[in-house]
């Protein structure tokens, strides 16, 4: 698998593909082999460590961005996070789809809601750092009472 293999990028907005590219290299640099499967922690910590958006999310959220950005770049840096389950591109992929199911291509915000979806083990280490889904919903200003019901 190619890093940007991935995803197609014509279902993403030009401001979230950078976030799925990351993702796959932090993917790639973590596995021990050629094969790795791109996981919910490696688009979290990409979003972020590595992207204004999730900067900017934090900010607003009032979150320490610090100590969250050093748990999610250990849970990417691992082969297999401890405590999470598998990762599972597909269904990480349908979930940012289905945060709005009509409105395409899919931004930022539908990215970072996916990534709190109960089957990537993932909302207990934002909660840690104060990051509730409610909290982030409030700092997503495209989604304006467009989300998936919380």
């Amino acid at each position: 698998m190619t890093v940007g293999s991935w995803f197609n990028p014509n279902e993403f907005s030009a401001s979230t593909r950078p976030i799925l590219e990351v993702a796959g290299r932090l993917a790639a640099a973590s596995a021990p082999d050629e094969s790795y499967c791109v996981g919910a922690r490696h688009v979290a910590c990409a979003l972020f460590c590595e992207h204004p958006a999730g900067q900017r999310i934090a900010e607003v959220a009032s979150v320490n961005l610090g100590s969250l950005q050093q748990a999610l770049r250990q849970l990417a840096s691992c082969p297999q996070a401890d405590g999470l389950p598998s990762d599972d591109a597909d269904l990480l992929l349908r979930c940012t789809r289905a945060q709005r199911p009509s409105l395409g291509p899919k931004t930022v915000d539908d990215l970072a809601l996916a990534i709190f979806e109960e089957p990537f083990g993932l909302r207990s280490v934002f909660e840690q750092h104060g990051l509730t889904l409610k909290v982030l919903s409030d700092a997503l200003p495209e989604m304006q009472g467009n989300a998936a019901p919380i």
